[in-house]
């Protein structure tokens, strides 16, 4: 959860008028895009595939393919207050308390689907400890 509103925090304020001038001038200067896209979404899906390696060797999660569930997991929590910040304009950014409850839904049900059960209900299972011991944003 925290790895999720650590991102909606970097990218919404105040980089989302980076973002919209970056789309808006990609067509004329494609490589603002790609620098863009590497340092931002690029970089925090392979942080969290390399994690989601870690945590499937040590047999805590069951993923086929990590680099997958790692952009899943990026976009799920990022699509929603993103596109309707960049949509709707800074009024539309949603405040602290509403993107905590936006990351952490979110992270609940993706770990419910990573190990098979919610992380909350089942503290004894070897993948929720894993994943609390190797994943800050679980703890």
């Amino acid at each position: 959860m925290r790895t999720a509103i650590r991102q909606l925090d970097i990218v919404l304020v105040p980089r989302i008028r980076l973002r919209r001038l970056v789309i808006g001038e990609v067509t004329r200067f494609p490589e603002l895009g790609v620098v863009l896209y590497s340092g931002g979404p690029g970089r925090a899906i392979e942080s969290l595939a390399a994690t989601f390696d870690r945590l499937a060797a040590l047999g805590a999660l069951s993923i086929a393919d990590t680099k997958l569930a790692a952009t899943q997991f990026n976009w799920l929590g990022m699509s929603a207050p993103l596109n309707r910040a960049m949509l709707l304009g800074d009024a539309a950014i949603p405040d602290a308390s509403a993107l905590r409850t936006h990351a952490s839904n979110m992270s609940r049900e993706r770990v419910r689907r990573f190990c098979g059960r919610d992380i909350q209900q089942t503290k004894n299972l070897k993948c929720c400890r894993h994943i609390r011991k190797v994943v800050p944003c679980f703890r």
